[in-house]
C-alpha cells in the first residue's frame, strides 16, 4: 500500500492551509534562472496535482508521477489538459521515453528514500529524464536542524462542510540511521453521515547532511560544482534552524 493511499481523498483537506502558489512560484523562479526557457517539466511525487495547477500556467508540458493511484486520479480530475499527464509510478524506478527541461521533487519526497540504494535510484530517475545540463530541484529534511530543533508530537485539525479530519503525528527518532519515523493516527469524521474512521500509518523519514548529499549527487551523474543548497522558499543560507532545504543541481 502506498503512503497516504488510505486517506488520499482527504489529503487536500489536511493541507488546505499549504501555500501551493508561493511554493510553486519559488520553484518556477529558481528554474527561470536557467539559460534557456523551461518548457517541459517532470515532477516526481506529484500528489494530487496542486503544484501542477500553477506550473502549467508557466510551462508548456507537465508530467506528474506518484505511487498513489488515488492521488493520480485526483490530479487527472483536477487538470483536464492535453499538455498535462499524471502517471502511477515509483520515483525509484519510473522510466519514460522522453527527457525534460527540468525535474522537480517537492514536499520531502527525497526524505522518504530512507536507504542509500533507494535514494541513489531516485537521483538516477531524475538524471535519466533530464537533458544534458538541465536542472533537478528537490527539497529534503536538513540534518543539523532536525538534531537542533528535534521532532515533536503535533496535532492538526482541518474541517470543511462534509468532513472533519484530525491528524496526530508522533515521531520516534533513530540517531544511528538518521531517521525519524512519524506515526500517524488520522481520524476522519463524516459530518453528514455521522461516522468516524481511523487510519494508522508509519512514515520513516530520512534527514540528510550536505557532504553525503554531494557524494550521492556525484555518483549519480550530477555536476556538484553547479550544485547549491538554500533554505526552502526564502533562498537563504541553511542553518541549524532550517528544517526544509532545497537542492538545486544540474545534470553533467
Amino acid at each position: 500500500m502506498s503512503l497516504f493511499s488510505d486517506y488520499s481523498a482527504y489529503y487536500d483537506l489536511l493541507y488546505k492551509d499549504k501555500d501551493y502558489k508561493t511554493e510553486s512560484d519559488y520553484v518556477l523562479n529558481a528554474l527561470s534562472k536557467e539559460p534557456t526557457r523551461i518548457s517541459s517539466l517532470l515532477e516526481l511525487g506529484s500528489g494530487t496535482g496542486k503544484h501542477a495547477e500553477f506550473f502549467i500556467k508557466k510551462i508548456d508540458r507537465y508530467t506528474g508521477v506518484d505511487m498513489s493511484e488515488e492521488m493520480v486520479n485526483q490530479g487527472k480530475l483536477r487538470l483536464i489538459n492535453p499538455n498535462v499527464t499524471f502517471e502511477v509510478g515509483d520515483v525509484r524506478t519510473y522510466s519514460a521515453s522522453q527527457v525534460f527541461d527540468a525535474v522537480v521533487s517537492l514536499f520531502h519526497v527525497a526524505s522518504y528514500q530512507v536507504v542509500n540504494e533507494d535514494f541513489v535510484n531516485f537521483l538516477q530517475t531524475a538524471h535519466r529524464h533530464l537533458k544534458s545540463g538541465s536542472t533537478f530541484l528537490f527539497d529534503f529534511w536538513y540534518g543539523p536542524a532536525v538534531l537542533n530543533i528535534k521532532p515533536s508530537t503535533k496535532i492538526k485539525r482541518m474541517k470543511n462542510d462534509k468532513h472533519s479530519v484530525t491528524r496526530i503525528a508522533e515521531p520516534v527518532q533513530n540517531y544511528q540511521k538518521n531517521l525519524v519515523t512519524v506515526n500517524y493516527e488520522v481520524i476522519i469524521q463524516d459530518i453528514l453521515q455521522k461516522t468516524e474512521t481511523r487510519i494508522y500509518e508509519n512514515h520513516p523519514m530520512r534527514y540528510f547532511f550536505l557532504p553525503e548529499l554531494m557524494y550521492f549527487l556525484e555518483i549519480s551523474g550530477f555536476d556538484t560544482r553547479e550544485t547549491k543548497f538554500e533554505e526552502w522558499i526564502t533562498g537563504g543560507e541553511p542553518t541549524e534552524n532550517t528544517w526544509g532545504v532545497t537542492c538545486i543541481t544540474r545534470k553533467r
